[in-house]
Formats: structure tokens, sequence, C-alpha cells
């Protein structure tokens, strides 16, 4: 044992040392030895004449004691001093007692000071140190240390005792009582360590809200005022992360903390607002907004009216926002203050200090006011930092300020002026809903009553004359202030109630787009507020306005974007106007254009929107008649399904709702969709007689619908079946009739196709292995077809292609093993014969996050099946089979590989493209040195990327990318597509703005600047846009700070 000791007390810092404190911590838990053995072991070192001696001892017992109440629980149900509790772990009263004397005896040992207060806190941590214990040696800290003579870590030691004695022992300290406050005061004063300083801060107000301070609040106040204002400035990567901010709230506090410090801290804040420093003012009055409601009124009287000028200064329109915004809670604090220490409100007089504050605000406001000019901004803000405080300042502010103000609307007013004064009672009317309710608390009585009542005339006659003003700015005021007024309780009539709502209904219709927002956003806080308002004055009459023949086109749209809004806003709202909608859509008289506009807005409704539509059946509500209408509706003797933007308005209408419904439910609207679609059974819909043609047909008229069929069923839930179908059957029905019945090679009609084929894959992606197998067996044509072995025309060949692409994703994202991953390698393979062209084109559906350009198709949100990290493994097994067929063959097949490679890299993320960034650059280069447009656009996404993310990669080859995109813009650039020129320009507009060394960027400047005089003449404007924005970064490369 006695080795143990003399080891670390040799060299407490070594290794040895080390574990020799932690061998004596584990044999004193095990109790094959005491702590006061530990103390006699040492017992020559710890009376030695060296104090470095003595403090190696001290820090060997103060870190075995640390050890001891880290790895010792503590008790936590019976309190912290009950006399039952006599040992914690391997500590017990009487050891602590002697150590507590230990600690007190050697405390005149500077040497040994942070390790004895070490040591205490250990103790103290343990919950075994007595009252007398722990008042004793606080005495003794006080009497022997003088804290400020010692280093930061030391410091922050004796403040940390001195939080954990007013935690654990406050009884105690109370007993000490000022003696307490005095000693802490001294051993804070002269702090300047921000860390210190926050536990300073803490510790005083623990001491304000704990101690009878009616003898030492100067003294405390004296403690804290030093510090005011704080001015700090972090030192760059600080470790601890204190802010200035942190100390100021610290501080802010402690001011805060008690009304004593009221006489003593107002003289001080209104002196620190007439500082030259922005900061400190700015400080000043956010402490007066925490401090005025604790201080109190009385605390002010003497100081008011120096502190209303000072105020009044900082509100004005010129100084900065953040300054304003403070002296406005100034004064709102300061008015909450006074007003809680006036007399009644209805015994105001100018005597009282409120009102004699309200006095000057409203004298100021209405010299404003009452002027022919626009009053300023500041005045309106000021009036309702002050009425907003609390009831008795609304009601001295509105009895002297409201009725002037309507008295100077009478007569000629300019518009500026009256659109601002409008916006001013509209404050009064708003707060005074705070303090007298609304028209749901008209049967409140313990509510006083509202002192604007008087005026109600006034006020609907002013707002809702503004309403036919010209002035757009008047109008916008005056709806606002009406808005509010209706609200109110008695201050309009039922009449005058839906007056208003029937104005607001024209307004949304008929007038300019400003204004309408303004109308839109009222109408949607009153969907919140009275619903059944909206639902009896508004939304009828907006439905009715979506059907009439006699109004125009933008009253017509803007009748439906009222109820797409509305419907977003409440469930009431969208529960009556989604059925109102499927209603119109079914009206037989309506036109193209009509139902256009109906289905677009059930669309934004169920799609944009994404709001749960409650207690709705979708699928007897929605689905079924909007399908039935869809393949019955004739209009000019043209069926509506062949309408290309009603077809794919419906698609994402159905993607949406079968994304919200459970698997049992998708099941039933699948069932009616694939009935009438696949079957063409139509008596889910109603219809008895079956149509002539079913739509999985590519020579049916019908053939569009297949967007409807793909939304439902690429959308299903894996654990949802397609009911009464033979899946086999269908999916080789669906590869037959696309594929090899065909004899239109329009867009339509391809368009058809790969609808049916994302339906194929979204099917094998959900489905079992034996499904799988079944569809590989039953068409290992398609294989041979695009692996020469059978001839085909070039139409049939792409969209087998297309076909395997979708199919592989589908499989390969489900289950991302070797066999699966084969697949891709076949495709590779296929890349060098002839048709390698369309298959690199189409790479980017094995990869892209969504290869369905927006529909979702085999992605998480259509529930697709995947596997983790799927694309990442996709990329890491081609890339090398693309590289090597790369470099194996000439340049005409050399741009296949990068084609798609391409792709690939597009999509994948981008942590994976910088592990490979050396093999990558040279492809990188080459794409862009392609005469392929669709490679070259490709490349200059991936490149767009990685400037933005990840410039560096790119660094080492800058001037080469440059060059390259320069050839893309400039020179023979007019052989390339618009789109590769300004994405190339928009490259070029990138690489100044990256972290990439400036020599180097700027050796490259005057190339760049030169190269873009090309572009900055094309004839295309878009192109002469991006070349100046380029231009003007490259020249703005003069240097980085």
């Amino acid at each position: 044992m006695a080795e143990l000791v003399n080891g670390y007390l040799n060299d407490p810092e070594s290794t040895f040392g080390q574990k020799a404190l932690s061998e004596l911590g584990a044999r004193v838990v095990d109790r094959e030895i005491t702590l006061l053995d530990l103390v006699r072991l040492a017992g020559g070192a710890l009376t030695a004449a060296d104090p470095f001696e003595r403090a190696k001892a001290v820090s060997l017992l103060a870190g075995v004691l640390a050890g001891l109440t880290i790895t010792s629980p503590a008790p936590t149900v019976t309190p912290i001093n009950a006399p039952n509790i006599d040992r914690v772990g391997a500590l017990d009263r009487r050891t602590v007692a002697v150590l507590a004397q230990f600690v007190r005896d050697r405390l005149h040992d500077t040497q040994s000071v942070e390790d004895l207060l070490r040591a205490f806190q250990a103790l103290l941590d343990s919950r075994l140190v007595s009252r007398n214990d722990a008042i004793e040696t606080t005495r003794s800290i006080f009497k022997e240390l003088n804290v400020q003579n010692f280093s930061q870590n030391v410091r922050f030691s004796a403040y940390r005792v001195f939080q954990s004695l007013l935690s654990l022992h406050l009884d105690g300290m109370k007993i000490l009582g000022d003696n307490f406050i005095a000693g802490f005061l001294v051993a804070m004063d002269g702090e300047k360590d921000p860390r210190n300083i926050l536990f300073c801060f803490s510790i005083v107000k623990f001491i304000i809200f704990n101690f009878d301070i009616s003898g030492k609040f100067e003294d405390l106040f004296e403690a804290i005022y030093c510090y005011f204002p704080i001015t700090f400035r972090p030192p760059p990567n600080d470790p601890y992360g204190i802010t200035s901010k942190d100390l100021k709230l610290q501080l802010r506090n402690c001011f805060a903390a008690t009304p004593l410090f009221g006489k003593l801290a107002w003289p001080i804040l209104i002196e620190k607002l007439s500082s030259t420093s922005e900061n400190a003012k700015l400080d000043a009055m956010e402490t007066i907004t925490a401090c005025a409601p604790i201080y109190g009124g009385e605390s002010i009287r003497k100081n008011l009216d120096e502190l209303w000028e000072q105020l009044l200064e900082e509100i004005l329109d010129s100084k900065p926002e953040v300054q304003r915004l403070a002296a406005l809670q100034a004064i709102t604090a300061v008015t909450y203050s006074l007003s809680t220490s006036s007399t009644s409100v209805s015994l105001l007089s100018s005597t009282d200090t409120l009102a004699k504050f309200l006095d000057n605000i409203i004298k100021y406001s209405l010299a404003d006011l009452l002027e022919g000019t626009a009053p300023k901004e500041s005045v309106r803000h000021l009036l309702f930092a002050a009425i907003k405080a609390t009831e008795p300042s609304f009601y001295y502010v509105s009895t002297k300020v409201v009725k002037p103000i309507l008295q100077s609307l009478i007569g000629a007013v300019a518009n500026e002026s009256r659109a601002a004064k409008y916006a001013v009672l509209r404050d009064f009317l708003l707060n005074s809903k705070t303090f007298y309710g609304d028209s749901t608390s008209m049967q409140d009585d313990s509510l006083p009553q509202n002192p604007l009542l008087p005026f109600k005339e006034e006020f609907f006659q002013n707002f809702s004359s503004a309403l036919s003003s010209k002035n757009e700015f008047v109008v916008i005021s005056g709806l606002r202030a009406l808005a509010v007024l209706s609200t109110l309780a008695e201050f309009m009539s039922d009449h005058e109630v839906e007056w208003y709502f029937q104005t607001l209904l024209g307004i949304a219709i008929n007038e300019p787009k400003a204004i309408i927002d303004v109308v839109i956003e009222i109408l949607i806080e009153e969907a919140n507020f009275r619903v059944d308002k909206v639902l009896t004055y508004v939304v009828p009459q907006l439905l009715e306005a979506c059907t009439l023949a006699s109004a125009s086109e933008q009253a017509v749209l803007n009748s439906f974007e009222c109820l797409v809004v509305l419907s977003d806003s409440s469930h009431n709202v969208v529960s009556v106007v989604v059925p109102a909608l499927v209603q119109i859509l079914q009206i037989e008289t309506q036109n193209l254009e009509q139902v256009r506009n109906v289905i677009s807005a059930l669309e934004i409704i169920f799609v944009d929107r994404k709001l749960p539509i409650p207690q709705l059946d979708v699928v007897d509500v929605v689905v079924i008649p909007t399908l039935r209408t869809l393949v019955t509706r004739k209009i000019d003797d043209v069926w509506l399904y062949t309408d290309v933007l009603v077809i794919e308005s419906v698609s994402r209408l159905f993607s949406s709702v079968m994304r919200t419904l459970d698997s049992r439910t998708q099941e039933l609207l699948a069932s009616v969709v694939v009935n009438s679609l696949f079957k063409g059974d139509m008596t889910d819909l109603g219809i008895s007689e079956k149509p002539e043609l079913a739509v999985a047909d590519a020579k049916s008229a019908l053939r569009n619908v297949s967007w409807v069929l793909a939304a439902v069923i690429c959308n299903l839930r894996p654990e949802a079946s397609i009911l009464n179908v033979d899946i086999r059957s269908m999916l080789n029905y669906f590869v037959q009739t696309t594929i090899f019945n065909g004899t239109t090679e329009d867009a339509e009609s391809n368009g058809y196709a790969f609808r049916i084929f994302e339906i194929v894959a979204s099917i094998l992606n959900k489905s079992n292995a034996e499904v799988v197998a079944d569809f590989l067996a039953d068409n290992n044509r398609l294989f041979k077809i695009i692996g020469g072995q059978e001839k085909t025309s070039l139409r049939i060949h792409s969209l087998v292609v297309v076909l395997l692409l979708w199919v592989t994703r589908a499989l390969v994202m489900k289950r991302s093993s070797a066999s699966e991953l084969a697949k891709v390698t076949e495709f590779i393979d296929l890349l060098k014969n002839e048709g390698g062209d369309v298959i690199a084109s189409n790479f980017y559906i094995l990869a892209a996050d969504d290869p369905s350009f927006g529909r979702g198709t085999l992605t998480k949100s259509a529930f697709a099946k995947t596997a983790l990290l799927w694309q990442q493994k996709q990329f890491k097994h081609a890339l090398p089979l693309l590289v090597a067929g790369f470099n194996e063959h000439d340049n005409l097949s050399k741009s296949v590989y990068l084609l798609a490679l391409s792709h690939l890299m597009k999509y994948v993320a981008k942590s994976v493209i910088l592990y490979e960034i050396k093999n990558l650059i040279p492809l990188l280069l080459a794409g862009l040195a392609s005469k392929n447009v669709q490679l070259t656009h490709t490349i200059l996404e991936v490149i767009q990327t990685l400037l933005k993310d990840a410039p560096q990669a790119l660094a080492e080859h800058i001037e080469s990318f440059v060059i390259l995109l320069l050839q893309l813009t400039g020179g023979d650039s007019k052989s390339q597509s618009v789109d590769v020129r300004v994405l190339a320009l928009k490259c070029l507009g990138q690489i100044p703005k990256t972290d990439i060394t400036f020599n180097i960027l700027f050796v490259l400047k005057p190339r760049v600047i030169s190269g873009l005089q090309g572009p900055l003449d094309d004839g295309v404007k878009v192109v002469r846009k991006e070349a100046g924005n380029a231009r003007a970064k490259w020249f703005l490369l003069l240097g980085k700070n």
C-alpha cells in the first residue's frame, strides 16, 4: 500500500502515478483500507516542509475522494442530512467530519488550496457533510482565502463550492446570513473571467431569491452594477461557447431579481440610454423591459420625464429596427409597471404617474396624427406599445385618442393619411379584444364594457366607405379594420355582418390581385374563427360563381382559388367544398375549361395541400363520380378522357388519394378502377352498358386513361392486393398489348406504354419471388430482343429496353443482391451493341430518385420496397464495369458508356462520388468534350452539384474544366442546345463563389472574361443574361478575406 502512495507522490502526472491513484481508490471502495488509513500513510508528505510535497499529498486525497463520490450512490429518497444516513458507499459521517476538519485546518496552505477545495467539493457531493461542518468550513474559506488572488480554475472551484453549499445546506448558510453574503461578494469582487462571472451571477440571483437581503441589497447591487453593460467578444474557436448574450441575460436576471434594486437601478439605466454606444443603449432598454414590472411604478416616479425623453429618441423611424423594437418593448413594460401601482382607471387624474406618462405619449401621437400629412409609422407603433400593456392604459389612451382621429377623417383626407389612420384605429380595435373580449365572449358578464363601443357607427361608416375608394392602400387598410370590427361583440348588427361577408365575396371575385390576397387572408382567419358564417355566406356563393356562364374567366378562376385556400384552412369547409366540386363536375352543361378548373381545384386540395379530409368517403364521394365523368362525358363531340390536361390532373388526384388510404380502402378503390379500366366492367361506376373497348389496349382511344390506372396501381401498399385479378395474366397482357400489338408510334401511344411499364414494375417490386419468376419466364422473349437473338423494329426494341430497365430497377431497389445486380451487368454488356445508345439514354430509370418525373412511381412515397443504400450499391457495382467499357472501346462507343455513367452519377449520394473522384475526373472532362447533347447536359448537372457541395474535388483540374466550359459557351457553341449553353454559364458563374484557392482562380480570370464575350452577344436572351451574371462574378474576384 505504501508503495502505491509513494508511487503517486513521486510523480502524480505519470502513468504509474495515475494507476496508483486508481488502485488506491479501488481499495478504499472495496474497504481494504479506509480514508483515514490513507491519510496516515501520506502523513509524512502532508506535514512536509516543502509546500509542493504537501500539495501532492492533498492531491492524492482529493483524487481518491473524487473517485468515491462518482462511484458511490447518493441517497435520493431520504432527506440528505437525515440522522439515519450514516454511510454512502465507502464514506461515513465520522470520516467526512474528520476530513472536513482537515480541509479547514489546511486552507492557509496556499499551494494546496486547489486540491483542498476539490476534496471538500467531493465531500459535499457525498451528501454526508453535516450542517455544522458546512457552516464552519464556509467561515474558514471566507477567513483564510482571498479568492481573487488565485488562478481561474481555483476561483471556479471556490464558486462551485459556494453553489453546492447553497443548494445542499441552504438552512446553514441562512444562519450565516449577511456574513455569507458579504463573504461571497468579497470572493467575487473583481472577477473578470466570463466562465466564473456566469457562475457568480447565478449565485447572486439564488441569494436574492432565498436570503433576507434587506440589509445587503445595496452591496449586492454594487457587485453586479459594475458589470453593466457587458461587452464581451468570445475568442476564436472558444471551447466553452460562452457568448455576450449569455452574460447579458444572466446579468439582466440579477437586475430583475428584486424590487429593492429599483431606486438604485433607474438612474443608471437612464444614464446608459444617453450613451453614444448603440449596444449600450440597446442593453439598457432590454434591461428596462425585464426590470420595470419587477421594480414597480413608485420606483420610477422621479425619473419618469427623463426616461420618456430618452425612449422617445429611440423610436424614431430613422433608428435601426432593433433599437426601435427594444424602445417600444421598454415603453410597454414601463406602462405595465405604472399601471400596477395606479389607482382605478376611472379615478386616474393628471397627477397620477401612469396618466402623466400616457399623456406624454398621447400629446406626441396626436400632434402627428392630426396633421394633414401621413402619420409616421413610429407613432402607430408607439400607441400600440402603450395600449397593449394593461386595461387601464388602453382605456385611458383610447378615450383621449380615438375620437380626435375619427373627427380628423371627416371631409377630404389624403389617401395615404386615411390609410394610416385606419391602421391606427384597427390597432385599438384589435387590442380591445384582449381586455373586453370579442363576439364569442358576449355572455361573459365579468368583462367590462368596451370603451370603443360608443364609436361603433363611426367605425363602420369609415371602414365601409373605404372599400369604394380607388386607392388600393385605403381599400386594404379599410378591409383589415372592418375584419376586426366584425369580430367584436355588439359593434355590428347581424345585417351588417352579412353585408360584410357579401362584400368580401364580391371583392374576392372581382378586385385586383393585391386586394384579393388580403381578402383571402381575412377569409382564412374567418374560417378558423367563424366557420359557420363562412359556410353560410361565402362558400355557397363561391361555388355558384364557379358555374356562372356570365362570369368572366378571371372571376371564375378567383372563385376556385378562394375555395381551394379556404379548404386548406378548415376541416369543416373542405368537407363541404369537395363534394360540391364533384357535383359541379357532373353537370352536363359544363364546358371543357370549367371541367379543367374543377379537377385542378380538387387536385390542389388533395395534392398540394395534403389536408386530411375528415368523415369523407373519398371512394364514393370523389373517385367514383370523377371516374364516371371521365369515361362517359363528351364535350363538343370529344371524349373527356382524350384531354391530356384533364387526365394528368385526375391521375395526380388519384395518386394523392391513394397515399392517404389504408391498405383495405386501397384495395376497394383499386378494385373499382381495375374493373372499370382493365376489365371494362363499369357497374361500380353506375354504368350498365359495357364499353366497346377496354383501356388495356394500345389500339384503343381509351389508352390515355392508363394514367389513371397507373396512379392507382403504382401507389398500392405492398400488403394491398388487386382483388379478383390474375396478376400473371394481367402482366403478360400488358406486355403483349403495349409492345407487340401497338400500331402507332406517336407520343400518345408511347406515353401510354410508359405508364403501363410503371404498373408492371410497381407490381413486381411489391410482389413475392414467385410472381417475379413467373414474369421473367413468361417474357423470356424480351431478353432475346435486347440481346439481338430476335430481330424486331426499332420501336419495339426501344420499348423492350425501357420496360426491362423499369423491371431491373424494381428488383434491384427491393433487394440489392448479387443476382439482382447481375441484371445491371447484362445491360452494361449490351452498351457496346447496336442500340446501346437507347439503353444509355434510359439508364436514368435505374438510378433516379423519381424516374417517373414527379409521379413518384417506385419511390418510398408510393410504398415501394426499398433496400438500404441500394443506389450506392448499384453505383459501386456498375462503376468499374462502365469505366472498363469506356477505356476499351473507340470514341463512338465511349460516349455511350459515359452517358450511362453520367445518369448514375447524377443521382447517387455525393459522398460516393467524392470517394471515387480521382477515377471520375477524366470521365467528367471527356463528357464535357462530347458531341452528345444529352451526355453533356447530364455531366454539367453533376459538375454543378459538385461545385456547390464539394468544389475542392475539382480544384486540381479546375483549369481544364474552365476551358471546356468556355468551349460550350463560346465559339461554336451555337451547335449546342440552349440548355447546355445556359448550364455551362451557370457552372462558370459558380466557380468564383467556391472555396477554391484564390490564386488558382485569379490566373484564369482574364481568360474567362475574354471567353464570355461571345455568349454576351448570343441571340438568345437567357444565354446573354447568364453570361452577364457569370462575367460579373469573375469581375468581382478581387481577393478573399
